[in-house]
């Protein structure tokens, strides 16, 4: 009785699912979208365009895309609004310096050296924003003495700003 049961049951269901599909005329194809998927995404340089598409994954590790698996600490966001991404990689290029801060020596990337590693020079102000908020730093303020402080996130930290404009954790920085 109850093979006879499950088999209405299962005869129903069926019939049910495709009482609701329609046979394709011959010559007649689904309808398809043909979207592109990025070979490797690009990190720690300039991203393209949607309509750019991504580039190949590059041998190069100087090039704007390294390669996959290079992790991203952040991005800046340009005037422009084209987006530099970050990478440990590209941070550990760059030149780091000692700067005394409440009678401690810190180690550092210059946030000067940071926006030139993302070919910006000139700017009027830049908004950072991390985990505890965001501060908004004028041009005269990203002196010699502002450094990124990378351990497990990145941390601005200056002599001549007090501690609470010490943005940790970072995720963005807006360049106007």
């Amino acid at each position: 009785m109850r093979k006879i049961i499950f088999t209405v049951f299962v005869t129903s269901l069926l019939l049910f699912v495709m009482a609701g599909c329609e046979e394709l005329p011959e010559n007649k194809q689904i309808p398809t979208q043909k979207i592109g998927v990025p070979t490797s995404y690009p990190v720690g340089g300039q991203l393209p365009s949607p309509a750019a598409g991504y580039p190949a994954s590059p041998s190069n590790p100087s090039d704007p895309y390294p390669a996959p698996g290079t992790s991203t600490i952040f991005q800046i966001v340009k005037a422009d609004q084209s987006v530099f991404v970050m990478t440990k990689a590209a941070y550990d290029q760059l030149a780091q310096v000692k700067v005394t801060i409440n009678s401690k020596d810190v180690s550092g990337a210059r946030v000067k050296d940071v926006l030139k590693g993302a070919k910006i020079t000139t700017f009027n102000k830049i908004t950072i924003t991390g985990s505890n908020g965001k501060v908004e730093l004028t041009s005269g303020q990203v002196d010699d003495q502002l450094i990124m402080i990378l351990t497990n996130g990145a941390m601005i930290q200056s002599p001549s700003l007090t501690s609470d404009k010490w943005i940790k954790d970072i995720t963005q920085i807006k360049v106007d």
